[in-house]
C-alpha cells in the first residue's frame, strides 16, 4: 500500500512572478489560499504541495490550468480579454525531500479497500472534487494499526488527470500535506519542510511535510 519515492528529484511548476524564490514553491500556500472549492486532494486552508517524479506531469498539470485561465478570461469579456500571443512564464523546480516521507499508493488494491473507494474515482477528469477530497482527508488522519510497523502517511501517490500515460514514463503525481498554517519565516520553513533543493530554478507536486503527522 505504501509507495517508495525514488532517489531522483521531484518536480513542480510555479509561476515565474509568484513562485520564483526558494522555498516558496514547496510551502503549499497556493493550495491554502485557493478558492473555496479547493483542489483535487485538498480543501481550502489545507497546505498541500502537488509534485511529480516525472517533469512531464508537473508541466502538463500547470499547462492545463494556465489554459483554463485564458479560457475564463476570453469568456468574461468581448474586447481585449487576453493579450496575444498566448504566452506565460513559469519555472520548473526540482527538489528532494530528506528523509523520504511515507506515501500511500492510492492505485494499490489494498489502499482502495482500506479507504473504501472505487479505482475509477481517481481518474475522473471533472473538476468536482468532493469524493477525492474526502478520501484525502481520511488518509491525512489515518492511524496505522498498532504493531503493524506502518508509518503514518504524509502523502499520496495518485494518477494525473491531465497527463496521458506514455510507455516508459510515469503519469502519476504525489501530494503531500504541510503544517496547517503558512510558515512565517525561513527558520520555521526549515523546521517544517525538510526539503533539500536539488537543481536551482531548473524552470519546473506533493502534500506537505508536517513535523509530526499529516494535517
Amino acid at each position: 500500500m505504501y509507495y517508495p519515492i525514488g532517489e531522483g528529484p521531484l518536480f513542480r511548476v510555479a509561476s515565474a512572478s509568484s513562485g520564483n524564490l526558494w522555498p516558496d514553491p514547496v510551502l503549499g500556500e497556493g493550495a491554502y489560499y485557493v478558492e473555496r472549492e479547493g483542489n483535487r486532494y485538498s480543501v481550502a486552508h489545507q497546505l498541500t504541495v502537488y509534485c511529480g517524479e516525472d517533469p512531464l506531469v508537473a508541466i502538463t498539470e500547470a499547462a492545463f490550468y494556465q489554459a483554463l485561465n485564458w479560457q475564463q478570461d476570453i469568456a468574461s469579456s468581448r474586447f481585449k480579454a487576453v493579450t496575444y500571443p498566448l504566452r506565460s512564464e513559469h519555472l520548473l523546480w526540482a527538489f528532494r525531500i530528506d528523509p523520504r516521507p511515507p506515501v500511500i499508493d492510492m492505485e494499490s488494491p489494498m489502499a482502495s479497500r482500506r479507504f473504501a473507494y472505487s479505482p475509477h474515482v481517481l481518474l475522473n477528469p471533472c473538476r468536482m472534487y468532493t469524493a477525492t477530497q474526502a478520501i484525502a482527508n481520511e488518509v491525512r488522519t489515518y492511524p496505522p494499526p498498532g504493531g503493524s510497523g506502518e508509518a503514518r502517511p504524509e502523502g499520496m501517490k495518485v494518477p494525473s488527470a491531465r497527463t496521458p500515460c506514455v510507455t516508459g514514463r510515469s503519469c502519476r503525481r504525489i501530494g503531500e500535506p504541510a503544517s496547517q498554517r503558512p510558515a512565517k519565516n525561513a527558520e520555521e520553513v526549515r523546521g517544517v519542510h525538510r526539503a533539500k533543493f536539488a537543481t536551482p530554478r531548473h524552470s519546473l507536486a506533493e502534500w506537505t511535510w508536517p513535523k509530526g503527522h499529516p494535517g
